[in-house]
């Protein structure tokens, strides 16, 4: 899977850093809106790490007039997974300028004209340039996948879904992108996205309002 928009940030802790990632949804907002989530293991839900990303999404919910009941009375079972994908490697070209240094000895010369002898010199100079160059680099890549899915608990019918995705690299960040996969479904859990979507979110939101960690 490749990425569609080159992000280049040159300092990761300035206000302009935007996170994106990948959504398809599906579906819409059902009239009863009382729900329970889990992720179809009891063990899993059972984490600590599946208790923090229900603890994100119940948030996201809930602001969206979601009612959390028992697993009894709930209209809605809310499916929640994740998987991450194979690694592969990601090449990209980068484009910088070189500093070039050329230097130019001085010169001595002599002439000898009508009897009389002349001396001529020039003097060394050095000269710097900046050369535009191109590098390849290489970076491992992980492709994470966040499912949410709303499931009627009387007919077992699917009443809406979302998938979300981005790339990490490497698995330490797993726990920092999730959630913030989960917000990013904020405004299409219940609808549908008409096909793929780029979502974006800035870093000051991220820290600010989600009270999130940014994972870069």
């Amino acid at each position: 899977m490749k990425k569609l928009i080159l992000i280049i940030c040159l300092t990761l802790s300035c206000s302009c850093s935007t996170f994106y990632c990948y959504l398809n949804s599906m579906g819409t907002t059902p009239q009863d809106k009382t729900y329970y989530i889990t992720s179809g293991d009891t063990l899993l839900d059972g984490s600590l790490e599946y208790k923090e990303y229900f603890k994100h999404l119940k948030g996201r919910l809930d602001d969206l007039g979601y009612i959390e009941a028992d697993s009894t009375n709930a209209s809605l079972k809310i499916m929640f997974n994740y998987k991450v994908g194979e690694q592969y490697v990601h090449k990209t070209k980068v484009q910088s300028l070189k500093s070039v240094t050329t230097y130019t000895p001085a010169t001595y010369t002599t002439t000898l004209s009508s009897n009389n002898l002349s001396f001529n010199t020039t003097s060394a100079t050095t000269k710097t340039s900046l050369v535009p160059t191109i590098s390849d680099t290489e970076t491992i890549k992980l492709p994470i996948y966040v499912k949410i899915c709303a499931i009627s608990n009387n007919t077992k019918d699917h009443i809406w879904e979302v998938t979300i995705w981005d790339e990490v690299e490497r698995e330490t960040q797993i726990p920092t992108v999730i959630p913030l996969l989960i917000v990013c479904a904020n405004n299409y859990l219940g609808t549908n996205s008409e096909g793929e979507q780029i979502v974006k979110i800035g870093q000051y939101d991220i820290e600010n309002k989600y009270g999130l960690i940014w994972p870069y």
